[in-house]
C-alpha cells in the first residue's frame, strides 16, 4: 500500500488531478479519507503539523492546519504551495524514516566500485549530512540543483540507510545513495531518471 508521505508527493505534483483543483479544504479532506480508510493513524507522517503551522505563524489557534493555511494565504491558488513549502520544512525537522529492502538494489551495488567508508551513521540526520557530502563530490556544482528535504529510508536486516533526493529539474530524476550504519561504508551512489523507477 502506498505511504502517505508518497501519496501526498502525488498529489502535490498534480492537485487538480486528484483532488479537483488547487484547495487546501480538498486536500485535508482527501487525507483525511485515506486515513479513515486505511486505518494508517499509527503511521502518519502529518502527526505534529498542525502545532507546526500554528507556530510557523506564531498563532495560538485549536484550527487545523488546512484552516491555518487557508487563513494566510493570498488566494486558493496559493494554499497548495503554502502547504508544500511548510510540509517540506516539516518532514525536514522531523527526520521521518521509511523502510526499504536493499535486495531491490542489488545492481547499483554490485555496479558501484569504489571502498569508502565515512564512519558509523547512527541517524537519520546523519545519514543526510552525509548524502549531501558525498553528492557534492559526484555531482560537483549540481549539487545545489537537489531539491530538499531528502528523503531517508532504513533496511533493518541489513543495517542500510537510503537517502534519496530530486532534481529541482525534473528530467534529471533522483539522486540515490546507500549507506552502511554501522560503519558508514558507502555501497553505491547513483542517480535515477523518473522512468527507470
Amino acid at each position: 500500500m502506498i505511504k502517505l508521505f508518497d501519496l501526498i508527493q502525488i498529489i502535490l505534483e498534480k492537485p487538480e488531478l486528484y483532488i479537483g483543483k488547487r484547495s487546501i479544504q480538498r486536500l485535508y479532506a482527501f487525507i483525511g479519507g485515506y486515513l479513515y480508510g486505511n486505518n494508517e493513524a499509527d503511521d502518519h507522517c502529518l502527526e505534529g503539523f498542525n502545532e507546526f503551522v500554528a507556530d510557523y505563524y506564531k498563532i495560538e489557534s485549536d484550527h487545523n492546519w488546512a484552516s491555518i493555511i487557508e487563513l494566510f494565504s493570498s488566494s486558493s491558488q496559493d494554499e497548495i504551495d503554502m502547504f508544500k513549502e511548510l510540509f517540506d520544512k516539516f518532514t525536514a525537522e522531523k527526520d521521518i524514516v521509511y523502510p526499504f529492502q536493499i535486495k531491490n538494489y542489488k545492481e547499483q551495488v554490485f555496479n558501484f566500485k569504489e571502498d569508502r567508508c565515512v564512519g558509523a551513521v547512527e541517524s537519520a540526520k546523519t545519514a543526510k549530512e552525509v548524502a549531501e557530502q558525498i553528492w557534492r563530490d559526484y555531482f560537483k556544482s549540481n549539487i545545489a540543483a537537489l531539491r530538499k528535504p531528502y528523503k531517508v529510508f532504513f533496511d533493518e536486516e541489513s543495517d542500510t540507510w537510503l537517502v534519496e533526493s530530486k532534481w529541482l529539474l525534473k528530467s534529471l530524476g533522483t539522486a540515490c545513495i546507500l549507506i552502511q550504519k554501522c560503519d558508514g561504508k558507502v555501497l553505491a551512489v547513483w542517480q535515477e531518471r523518473d522512468s527507470e523507477r
